[in-house]
């Protein structure tokens, strides 16, 4: 398990624009990191709060919000809260912060 109080956004910048998973109930959704953004906003950690935007396609449903496996990989995976954000042209945009 990946420790999120000290994961930074640079560890998310190999990823963006590529394809990664998130685990569901009904199994593996394909996803795309579309974002990195910077918050300008207090943090009591020793890195700046950040957040990440992911899409997934439009064929799938509307998911929840709530905590789900973002799996970048087969070794690298974490646990975290996602909140769906709305569709744009390309499907339905998720995003999950660190703070």
């Amino acid at each position: 398990m990946t420790d999120l109080s000290k994961i930074s956004k640079e560890a998310f910048k190999p990823y963006l624009n590529q394809q990664l998973h998130l685990v569901f109930a009904d199994g593996l959704v394909p996803a795309a990191l579309t974002e990195i953004v910077e918050m300008d906003t207090y943090s009591p950690l020793e890195r700046q709060s950040f957040y990440i935007m992911i899409r997934i396609d439009p064929e799938f449903p509307l998911f929840n919000q709530g905590i789900y496996r973002l799996n970048f990989s087969d070794q690298i995976h974490m646990d975290v809260f996602i909140v769906p954000i709305g569709p744009d042209s390309q499907g339905q945009r998720y995003q999950i912060i660190f703070s």
